[in-house]
């Protein structure tokens, strides 16, 4: 219905529409060709013409952070990932999970449970079930439902030790499970569609130049951040030490995707440089440490 809803606001003197799907970069590509005076923006569509751009948030910066808290309260090491679609944003984001993971505990393993949909609320809760008899007793749910949260937020390991959840998406998903959920990783649009709007106002907006936003250690200003952390379940040296790494992060004095990096199958990937924003937004590869649970510890097939 896109076009219909387009047609409403230009008729009603918009001249900016903002498309938060990536579902809609084909129609937002015809409707902008269709109103040339109106500029069209889309989330995560990293493509333009002369007046479509796109924008969208590191969010693997977070899934880095999220990975070293799941960490830090995980007593066996492993680490599940209730997966939505096999994309290179969600590759991205399991992989700098696993990174952060690793960055804590050394020989840290993240098994992932593929729903190959957004939200499929009957395949999250058996996949939340296997991931915890497998061991595992960190939980991210990576999908648009808290289901992951609130099953594994009844749950305990097989160390006999609760099952934490780390949430996706939004501030708010631990409030499913506020005993067991440490933090969640979210989006903020506001201060990344604040500044393009005010570069339209001022005739600065170039379209061909994607805005990918970084994370800053401002919570006001990021356009990706994590959610206030549990201090029932981190101790506060935990915190602080959660708190350096974002600041380091934040004045890239961190690069998550370091060379030389490997995939999980042995495949050197980059030798002498850190990854491109190419490489990235075409990742299609594991790191070490991350497993597909279907097959109890094999890794996954790259896509």
């Amino acid at each position: 219905k896109l076009p219909e809803v387009v047609d409403e606001f230009v008729a009603a003197g918009a001249n900016v529409i903002v498309a938060t799907s990536h579902d809609f970069l084909d129609q937002a590509k015809i409707a902008a060709k269709r109103y040339p005076k109106v500029n069209f923006l889309v989330v995560g569509g990293f493509k333009h013409t002369a007046n479509l751009g796109s924008y969208f948030t590191r969010m693997y910066q977070s899934m880095w952070l999220a990975g070293r808290a799941a960490a830090m309260v995980s007593h066996s090491g492993k680490l599940g990932m209730v997966a939505p679609v096999a994309i290179p944003e969600t590759v991205r984001g399991i992989n700098a999970f696993t990174l952060g993971a690793r960055d804590v505990l050394p020989e840290a393993k993240v098994y992932v449970r593929w729903m190959h949909k957004w939200s499929a609320p009957k395949l999250e809760a058996v996949a939340t079930n296997e991931l915890i008899e497998l061991g595992v007793d960190v939980i991210h749910g990576g999908t648009d439902t808290p289901v992951p949260i609130e099953i594994a937020g009844e749950a305990n390991s097989k160390g006999g030790f609760p099952v934490m959840t780390i949430g996706y998406n939004a501030k708010d998903p631990c409030r499913f499970s506020a005993d067991h959920c440490i933090t969640s990783a979210y989006f903020q649009w506001t201060p990344i569609l604040e500044e393009l709007i005010e570069e339209m106002r001022t005739g600065e907006w170039r379209p061909r130049d994607y805005h990918w936003s970084s994370l800053t250690a401002d919570p006001h200003t990021t356009s990706n951040g994590l959610a206030g952390y549990n201090e029932n379940r981190m101790s506060l040296s935990q915190i602080r030490n959660q708190s350096v790494a974002l600041e380091h992060l934040a004045r890239k004095e961190t690069t998550i995707f370091a060379h030389p990096i490997s995939d999980n199958t042995g495949q050197v990937r980059t030798q002498n440089k850190a990854l491109s924003d190419e490489d990235l937004l075409t990742m299609c590869w594991f790191v070490p440490g991350v497993f597909d649970s279907d097959t109890k510890g094999q890794p996954i097939e790259a896509k």
